[in-house]
């Protein structure tokens, strides 16, 4: 976002790129910022590298969207509320328990569950039901936007994850303090979206 005023800005543009997967024949786009994806692949490896460490053969990742809102110790006691949550469920099947005729069917079936969910999330985000962030003014852009990246601002997002059963348990959520009573009511109202994915494979990096 390149401010003109303070009302006023204008939007620049990025590229995007295709990804394909490693494992199994699926592509997909994603926006070409370097330190967004090194970011982002970092928290997924380390839920990755956990879900192989552990026993269990289950896990969820929570992608949350949250705003800042300013107290008066300005940034001491910032009060996050999240807007959207997003929830994706990993079930995965051994590769001992795949037979080996039906390996080239387990991959079609994970390839075809990636697609549907894929095309599920555009549906969502491009219905005009989805909400965002009213767009703020240059003092308070950060209270919206992740301003860390040189090339690109994306909302603010946290991503939490959990092995077994239990959804993961949010920490944006959970760290309120004193207006925390305030904070759980609105968030009653916040967006969920969830969906899971069964895998054949061991947990991989897609």
């Amino acid at each position: 976002f390149n401010y003109k005023h303070e009302g006023s800005y204008s939007i620049g543009t990025l590229g995007y790129e295709e990804v394909k997967c490693d494992f199994i024949d699926f592509t997909y786009v994603r926006c070409a910022s370097e330190s967004l994806v090194e970011r982002i692949n970092k928290d997924v490896k380390d839920f990755v590298e956990k879900l192989r460490e552990s026993d269990e053969l289950k896990g969820s990742l929570n992608l949350e969207f949250y705003c800042k809102r300013k107290g008066r110790m300005w940034p001491l006691n910032e009060t996050p509320i999240v807007w959207e949550i997003w929830v994706l469920k990993i079930d995965c099947i051994p590769v001992l328990n795949v037979l080996v005729g039906n390996a080239g069917k387990s991959s079609e079936r994970v390839e075809e569950a990636l697609l549907e969910k894929l095309l599920t999330i555009v549906q969502i985000v491009n219905s005009s039901k989805c909400y965002l962030p009213q767009m703020p003014n240059r003092e308070n852009v950060d209270t919206v936007f992740d301003t860390s990246h040189r090339d690109v601002q994306p909302y603010i997002y946290k991503i939490v994850h959990k092995i077994g059963n239990a959804g993961a348990v949010s920490q944006t959520t959970a760290d309120f303090g004193p207006s925390s009573a305030a904070i759980k009511k609105l968030i009653k109202h916040t967006k969920y979206y969830g969906t899971s994915i069964m895998s054949a494979e061991q947990p991989t990096i897609l």
